[in-house]
């Protein structure tokens, strides 16, 4: 199982921001310079319960063919993050402020994503929130508070963090431009805190009389009249309590005496009055408020752990659309698949698709999907030329970056990197075709005819990929170990034309390769690999393999002496007088010659004088004259019979006749014996130097071989021969009669044979022995 979810992201991705085939609109009010940003129903409905509300039939606003859906109150660059998020897994909180970090937090809380992996993103990005939060509060405080004590359902663990950050640095909200705009909840929180006390108690009633003075026209307070201080005192009239008044000094007080005159009631402003005239007239109720402390440090928890900036839960792109893969919810192609495409039986089988995942995941689909009329939702797509198993390879892969090749056989994994590479599927002829996952994987599936097939496809991007793998020699050395002799041959024919004709020949100039190749091969593969032709590319490879030492210590044991006589033709017919000199050299006679025996040698010697061979026919012709005892001794028929055949030989025949006579069990011991021509018999019978065997035992090799010379004495006993069988055996061995020497035979071996010769010789000659 292959997958890579970080694909899927990054089509997602492109997908968002070109806004290919989009039908939302996602309208905001906040900000004025860019109002809208196009979605996708189906992934918006796929992955947030609110969208599939939002964009249900009963729900959805339409302009056109798009949904309009409006977002109020939501920052656009914070909604471009969930955007991002919903359509690709991931956030990236480096490209967001502190503030938009929280408003992510909010949106995707808001927006109910479905994404398995949201929890653990929200907790990641919580936890970034908690590492950063001084420095999140630093760069806003007033909209970092507001958000974090809006929302207690998500942040009420940052409360008490956020509190002690404003009061250890104060000045960062009650000097923030906005301090006005903070939530008179959170002032009153704040206000509560006992440890505010890096700030006087009187600066901190100034604050209060800020911030309660933001809805007054701005004028000074000596200006006001009646109303406004009513409505200061209404805004801060629940926040005055809070005020430590006994901490603030005579001096402070006097400097806004008029102005607290007017807004406090008239027993605070008394009891406030009494004590700075007399500390001591001060009850003792009035005193149980501490003064404000300054805290010395902020320390809240803390995990001890690398914070991260980047997230993502890719798995969950995948999950969520194998459901689409699996369910068909919301199709609208049909896709047209024969289910047999080499019966071309006309049976189709229907896969349902989204016609959005198949353009944003493959250029093929963008374009072909664009040609389509869409008159009709769903719409067919009939595709050909590919099998139902293997386009449901490649829709799984297009859905879920997944592919599984176990259930394809070796002609499926060949239409699957075919169908990729017209698909512009890059991944999957990378995966099939790289050199590690091509041996351990893509190769074990193919057959010797389809490693064959799948090297001379003539396709750009496969070539390229053919070239890489051809590079590896170990890759090579598996190749050719799925390749017979013959396919080999083809592969050095057919790519002649293709980019991997050159990485061929390198293969073929290769040691290891050559003896590996050369050992595969027959006779009839080697003959026709000397035969590539001349203008091939090959051919110079083909030529120094030929003119290796090797090649002819490998190839003798696959040849024949009749392949081995075709092959000097084929090496004469090269007309490359180094190639021809390479393989009959010195070292290669030697090899050529203990291969070879008998009347073998022989028919070399004349071959190599009819192909005009000088130097193996001299080779020969010497090595006959010192072995010719051997030669015979192995076969002497055959040996005799090509001596007496061909002039070229007759300088060996007396010679070889002498050889017989001192050694005549050779031919007439040999079982070829009964096939020897009778005019080489009569020639040897005739020699008076062939002592060494009696005249009886010639008589009898004589018999044998006269009755092998007819098949019906040769079938019948001699003891059931009738008249007719003696006259065919007589006219057999007629012109041997006289070169017996009968009267040399003794009279007890003639009388073991006098009745059957009484039936074979003459009357006359039978009287007279």
């Amino acid at each position: 199982m292959k997958t890579n979810s970080k694909e899927l992201a990054s089509d997602y991705r492109k997908l968002l921001q070109d806004g290919y085939n989009s039908d939302v609109i996602i309208r905001f009010d906040k900000d004025e310079n860019l109002k809208e940003l196009c979605a996708h129903s189906l992934i918006l409905r796929e992955r947030s319960r609110y969208f599939n509300r939002a964009l249900s039939s009963s729900w959805a606003k339409k302009e056109g063919k798009f949904f309009i859906i409006e977002m109020k109150d939501v920052p656009i660059n914070t909604f471009k993050a969930v955007l991002r998020y919903i359509y690709t897994t991931e956030i990236s909180l480096d490209e967001l402020s502190g503030v938009e970090i929280l408003e992510f937090l909010v949106e995707t809380d808001r927006l109910l994503l479905l994404n398995k992996g949201i929890s653990s993103i929200f907790n990641k990005v919580f936890f970034y929130v908690q590492e950063n939060l001084e420095k999140i509060i630093r760069s806003d405080a007033i909209r970092t508070l507001q958000i974090i004590f809006q929302y207690n359902n998500i942040f009420e663990k940052l409360h008490e963090p956020c509190l002690q950050l404003i009061c250890t640095y104060p000045n960062i909200m009650f000097e923030h431009p906005r301090f006005t705009q903070i939530d008179s909840n959170i002032l009153t929180l704040i206000l509560k805190r006992d440890d505010l006390g890096n700030l006087s108690e009187i600066n901190i009633l100034k604050y209060l009389i800020q911030w309660g003075s933001a809805t007054i026209q701005e004028k000074d307070t000596n200006n006001w009249e009646g109303n406004d201080y009513i409505t200061l005192k209404t805004a801060i009239s629940e926040l005055i309590p809070l005020i430590r008044w006994f901490k603030i000094s005579s001096i402070e007080f006097g400097q806004i005496r008029p102005l607290l005159q007017n807004i406090l009631s008239t027993d605070l402003f008394d009891s406030i009055l009494s004590y700075h005239l007399d500390p001591n007239s001060l009850s003792a109720n009035a005193r149980m408020k501490p003064p404000r402390f300054a805290p010395k440090f902020v320390s809240f928890e803390k995990m001890e752990i690398e914070c991260e900036s980047f997230f993502s839960s890719y798995e969950d792109l995948v999950n969520i659309n194998k459901r689409l893969f699996q369910t068909n919810d919301q199709y609208d192609v049909i896709i047209r698949v024969s289910k047999d495409i080499v019966s071309k039986n006309f049976s189709f089988k229907d896969f349902y698709a989204h016609s959005l995942i198949l353009c944003a995941r493959s250029s093929y689909f963008k374009m072909a999907l664009s040609k389509v009329k869409e008159d009709s939702s769903p719409f067919i797509f009939p595709i050909q030329d590919i099998s139902t198993v293997v386009f449901k390879v490649i829709l799984r892969y297009l859905y879920t970056t997944e592919f599984d090749i176990e259930e394809l056989n070796g002609a499926n994994i060949l239409m699957l990197i075919v169908a990729a590479n017209k698909m512009e599927l890059q991944v999957i002829i990378d995966y099939l075709l790289l050199p590690t996952n091509f041996a351990k994987t893509t190769l074990r599936k193919l057959n010797g005819g389809e490693v064959l097939k799948l090297l001379i496809i003539n396709e750009f991007n496969i070539q390229n990929a053919v070239n890489h793998i051809l590079s590896k020699n170990d890759v090579v050395r598996a190749i050719l170990g799925k390749l017979d002799s013959l396919e080999i041959l083809e592969i050095i024919e057919k790519t002649e034309e293709l980019q991997i004709q050159e990485t061929i020949a390198k293969i073929l100039s290769n040691k290891d390769f050559i003896n590996t190749i050369l050992y595969k091969f027959n006779a009839y593969s080697i003959l026709n690999l000397m035969r590539i032709p001349n203008n091939m590319k090959s051919r110079k490879a083909i030529d120094d393999m030929l003119a290796s030492e090797d090649f002819i210590q490998i190839i003798l044991d696959k040849l024949n002496i009749e392949q081995f006589l075709q092959f000097m033709k084929t090496a004469n017919e090269l007309q490359n007088k180094i190639i021809v000199s390479s393989l009959f050299s010195k070292i290669n006679f030697n090899l050529i010659v203990n291969k070879f025996h008998g009347a073998e040698i022989l028919r070399i010697f004349i071959e190599a004088n009819v192909l005009k061979l000088e130097d193996l026919f001299s080779d020969m012709s010497t090595f006959i004259e010192q072995n010719l005892e051997n030669l015979l001794q192995n076969d002497a028929v055959g040996v005799l019979e090509i001596i007496f055949k061909h002039v070229i030989c007759k300088s060996f025949r007396e010679y070889c006749i002498y050889l017989i006579c001192l050694n005549p069990n050779s031919l007439f011991d040999n079982s070829k014996l009964i096939r020897l021509d009778r005019s080489i018999l009569i020639h040897i019978l005739e020699r008076d130097d062939m002592g060494i065997l009696n005249e009886k035992n010639i008589l009898d090799y004589l018999i044998k071989w006269g009755t092998a010379q007819n098949e019906e004495t040769s079938r019948k006993g001699m003891m059931n021969w009738t008249s007719r069988e003696f006259k065919i055996f007589e006219k057999a061995i007629h012109e041997f009669i006289p070169l017996i020497r009968w009267f040399t035979i003794p009279a007890k071996d003639f009388n073991k044979l006098r009745s059957f010769l009484e039936n074979v010789l003459t009357d006359n000659l039978y009287q007279n022995i």
